[in-house]
């Protein structure tokens, strides 16, 4: 059970492709964190306990990824949700938000779109937006210039750091270097997926309320516009002084902006 008492729930439920690793605390509505590619649980840490004021917060693992089994076989985006569906059957959610950051966003979106029944409000935090084939295909070109020939990730350094970050520090290198280690070639194969997957018609099936986010920096900003356009209603806020981990670079301001949109 999720703790009350300020403590962490660190813990892993048994899946059909293996068991997944999640983090959970507080109380009252269910909560669903997803993290960004070859992250964890750890890029939720600033604002974890602020988000559990008035939620029950579950930072999942994704599978292949931080401290989550790796399948034995390749997944496809809609595979990689439906993990996410079936933690919450194991943990009896019926009805969740969803935070998700960057590729978690897109896991966020196709299962907002495929089990609409399921989520109540969804935010999508610098989720990529790719429109055309050749925008995925030069993603796949500059996807191959960060991995060696076995699709092992080369590890960041303090300098590519900033080019998601805008508060780095040789701790923070450590920590998503050492996620990096963890994920592996499972950080390859989720970027393979994510680039060969079509967004935009989940992006239109969306029902639930919708906040899109993005850090000032983010390089991936040029989509924010778009991406509203593509999803009915939707609102947009922009985070001040942060890059594409909005939550990690300015967490207060994150949750000014998050918390009265998940009342």
């Amino acid at each position: 059970m999720p703790q009350t008492d300020g403590k962490i729930e660190d813990a892993k439920v048994e899946l059909p492709d293996g068991k997944m690793h999640y983090q959970s605390l507080g109380k009252g509505s269910p909560l669903l964190l997803l993290h960004p590619m070859s992250s964890s649980v750890y890029a939720w840490s600033k604002v974890m306990r602020q988000l559990a004021e008035g939620h029950t917060v579950y930072a999942l693992d994704a599978m292949g990824q931080g401290d989550s089994d790796k399948p034995r076989r390749n997944y496809t985006i809609a595979e990689f949700a439906n993990a996410v569906v079936n933690f919450m059957k194991v943990k009896g959610i019926g009805k969740t938000s969803l935070i998700g950051n960057s590729i978690g966003a897109v896991f966020a979106t196709q299962v907002a779109a495929a089990h609409p029944d399921l989520v109540d409000k969804l935010i999508l935090v610098g989720c990529p937006c790719r429109e055309t084939e050749k925008e995925r295909q030069e993603s796949m070109a500059s996807l191959k210039t960060r991995y060696d020939e076995k699709g092992v990730p080369f590890p960041r350094t303090m300098e590519t750091l900033k080019q998601s970050y805008t508060q780095v520090s040789p701790e923070l290198l450590e920590k998503v270097n050492d996620d990096l280690r963890k994920a592996g070639v499972w950080a390859y194969k989720t970027s393979e997926a994510l680039i060969n997957y079509d967004i935009v018609p989940a992006f239109k099936k969306i029902k639930a309320p919708t906040l899109i986010v993005f850090g000032e920096k983010d390089m991936l900003r040029s989509k924010e516009n778009a991406i509203k356009n593509y999803i009915n209603g939707s609102e947009l806020v922009l985070i001040p002084d942060a890059g594409h981990l909005p939550q990690m670079d300015n967490p207060e301001a994150f949750i000014k902006v998050v918390q009265p949109f998940l009342k």
